[in-house]
């Protein structure tokens, strides 16, 4: 009876598979750097959950959280003490339209590491939508720009 073999693996493709099983097989999809930026810590802000989940918190850089505060407070003429994190967490959005696309816009279809945060504001919430290198964008109801 003949000895069936089977066809040989590449190098190449063999190498990329391990790298990609190294890679799903770190905490989080991917290695996690031990010099990670501080995260702002609730202060003065009141943490509160939405009605369907509990509150995330924690996981956004505090110079990014602090930029989106100050842009929530330009927009809606609240003070800080006003404003509510209901939700703020690192996350990975599945391509460069960060879950808001714009009608006519082209975005990169590669998944962009960021960030999510959810502002409570005098009754109205806030989603803000960043990536990792620190651009944001508040997304309306829908899941559209705002103006």
């Amino acid at each position: 009876m003949p000895v069936r073999r089977h066809p040989q693996i590449p190098a190449f493709a063999l190498a990329l598979m391990l790298v990609a099983l190294a890679a799903c097989s770190a905490p989080g999809g991917g290695a996690r750097s031990e010099d990670a930026r501080p995260v702002r810590s609730a202060g003065p802000l009141t943490t509160v959950a939405p009605s369907d989940e509990a509150p995330r918190t924690g996981e956004v850089p505090a110079e990014l959280l602090d930029e989106i505060l100050a842009d929530a407070i330009r927009r809606t003429g609240l003070p800080e003490s006003e404003l509510v994190v209901a939700r703020a967490e690192e996350t990975t959005w599945p391509d460069g339209a960060l879950g808001c696309p714009e009608p006519g816009q082209v975005y990169t279809q590669a998944l962009v590491d960021g960030y999510r945060v959810v502002l409570e504001a005098a009754g109205d919430r806030l989603d803000y939508r960043a990536t990792s290198s620190g651009s944001f964008r508040l997304c309306e109801d829908g899941g559209r720009p705002a103006g």
